[in-house]
């Protein structure tokens, strides 16, 4: 009787247990959907500090299946003893062959892009005399700047000049804070090629 009291008491022991997980979950919940931006602000800074390491293990995952076959072939021809030298080796063909691979994809890249620019740029002229017909169009009927009025006359008001010195004013933040965010970037990229070399050099033979 005694044996079968504790295995009840055992029993109501774990629905405590349960009820209070649960319980704790849900204030955990509920603490989070109140303060979700202070949340989601601490995830976005530890997303920013782990970066280049996610970055890194990203490159890492990509590049060692062409390790591995690059390192079988240096191990068969040297010899198991030479293990580092032969993940030395292959970690230096895998970063040249991946590098290569990127500078083909530019070189397939780089000149449509500059066919493009170069059709854009003989055909400017004619670009700009539609769209200023098509603007003269628009401000004839357009009741904005009180109407009946060309590109001209609108590039010459008050009006015009203050909206584009506020617009540039924008222009110029967002080519700043652009900058600084791609900066970062090739920065995290470069750190992440960099610790994923070590990743890969020292991972197991």
């Amino acid at each position: 009787s005694a044996l079968l009291r504790f295995r009840k008491n055992d029993r109501y022991t774990s629905i405590a247990i349960y009820a209070f997980i649960v319980l704790a979950l849900i204030m955990l919940a509920v603490v989070v959907c109140i303060n979700l931006p202070y949340f989601f602000g601490i995830l976005r800074n530890f997303f920013t500090v782990m970066r280049p390491l996610l970055i890194g293990l990203a490159i890492a995952y990509i590049c060692n299946p062409l390790l591995r076959r690059i390192e079988r072939a240096f191990s068969r021809r040297l010899g198991r003893r030479y293990a580092k030298l032969c993940r030395i080796l292959s970690l230096f063909v895998t970063y040249l062959t991946l590098l290569l691979i990127i500078a083909l994809i530019l070189l397939m890249i780089i000149p449509q892009i500059a066919n493009n620019y170069q059709d854009f740029y003989k055909n400017i002229n004619m670009y700009i005399s539609l769209l200023v017909e098509r603007i003269d169009a628009w401000l004839a009927e357009s009741s904005l700047f009180g109407g009946g009025h060309s590109l001209s006359e609108l590039l010459s008001s008050k009006q015009f000049s203050e909206a584009l010195q506020s617009f540039m004013n924008s222009v110029t933040s967002a080519l700043g804070a652009f900058s600084v965010q791609f900066l970062a970037m090739v920065g995290n990229v470069l750190l992440g090629v960099f610790l994923s070399f070590y990743v890969l050099l020292f991972k197991e033979y």
